[in-house]
This record gives structure tokens, sequence and C-alpha cells, in this order.
């Protein structure tokens, strides 16, 4: 195994996009047939808010569903990519 290249630092801040990814397709698995690398590069323009979802959703992977206003303004960009790319049941 390869050591990692940024020692020290949490796995939101090097790799948000996949911690992001892996906490969306736990919360629904609809998800999986969606690029949602593509719907959060569509959402966010900056790095930091991706870390700062990532570790939000890391410390509470429930803010993604559950409504509740105590996640990052950042969350709000994520409000429905499942839900508005998935096909009508």
């Amino acid at each position: 195994m390869d050591a990692p290249r940024h020692p020290g630092l949490p796995r939101f801040a090097i790799e948000p996009e996949a911690v992001i990814t892996e906490i969306v397709l736990a919360a629904d698995p609809a998800c999986a047939d969606i690029d949602i690398s593509a719907a959060l590069a569509d959402a966010f323009r900056r790095r930091p808010q991706l870390r700062e979802l990532a570790e939000v959703l890391q410390k509470d992977p429930g803010l993604l569903t559950s409504g509740r206003p105590e996640g990052p303004a950042a969350s709000n960009g994520l409000s429905g990519p499942c839900v508005n790319a998935a096909p009508n049941a």
C-alpha cells in the first residue's frame, strides 16, 4: 500500500468528492446510476465548499436527508441531484 500523499490530513480534506459520493450512495443507492462527480462539479465551484460539505456529512451523514438546517450552506447545492436525475417510477 502506498503512503498517503498528505499525511495527517483527514480524508474529507484530501478526497472530498469521494467522501461525499460514498455518503450519498449509502443514503440513496438509487444514485448509483448518476454521475455524482458531475453533480458536485455543477453545484460547487470552489473546492473549500466540497471540503466543508464532506466534513459535515462525515460527522453527521443524516444531514443529507434530514432536511435539518444545521448543514452548511454548501449542502443546498445538493438539494436534489439524485431526485432530479432519477428516472420516473
